[in-house]
């Protein structure tokens, strides 16, 4: 809006001036002076307004950084703050008896108790949690919340790797996992 305004008072100007020099001849000495104040009237006005249009931009640009940072500061201490909550969640859910006896290959509790234990965990996580599993130390899920990955070989998985070779909760992009220590 700024720079069409300041195009049409440089535009509107120019103009002036060239009536002004055409005519010239006829006017007195007090139109003259007229015109030529017009001229940079509108001249000062048209740059004052390119001026003020490029300090607006680069001045909502900064804004609208700045808010973009904090907000993105406000999500990230959001996101360190839910993998921290899920983490310790995990981590004292991998220490439930079921569990335990699970990956110790106890089979005093039936595959039907461990599943029923974990889609109870995974309820508790609004969907936010799409599947959880028992995975052997052999990388062979066990048990698991979707029944078509039972029997499965994860061993391959950077999941997987991962928290074999830490010992330790680990987190990977899409999988929170833990290892149990014999």
């Amino acid at each position: 809006m700024l720079v069409e305004l300041s195009v049409i008072l440089v535009v509107v100007g120019v103009l002036m001036l060239a009536v002004g020099i055409f005519i010239a001849r006829q006017y007195t000495l007090r139109a003259k002076l007229l015109t030529a104040f017009l001229m940079i009237v509108m001249s000062s006005l048209g740059i004052l307004t390119l001026l003020d249009g490029r300090i607006m931009q680069e001045t909502l640009s900064k804004s609208a950084q700045q808010s973009l940072t904090s907000a993105s500061r406000v999500y990230a201490n959001r996101l360190d703050e839910f993998i921290r909550v899920h983490t310790s969640s995990i981590r004292a859910e991998s220490s439930l008896p079921s569990i335990v006896n699970a990956v110790a290959k106890n089979k005093s509790d039936s595959l039907q108790n461990r599943r029923e234990l974990l889609q109870a965990l995974q309820s508790k996580q609004n969907s936010l949690v799409t599947s959880y599993a028992i995975l052997n130390i052999n990388g062979i899920n066990v048990t698991d919340t979707n029944g078509e990955n039972i029997g499965r070989d994860e061993s391959a998985q950077p999941y997987f790797v991962e928290a074999v070779n830490k010992k330790m909760l680990t987190i990977h992009p899409l999988f929170l996992m833990t290892v149990m220590k014999r």
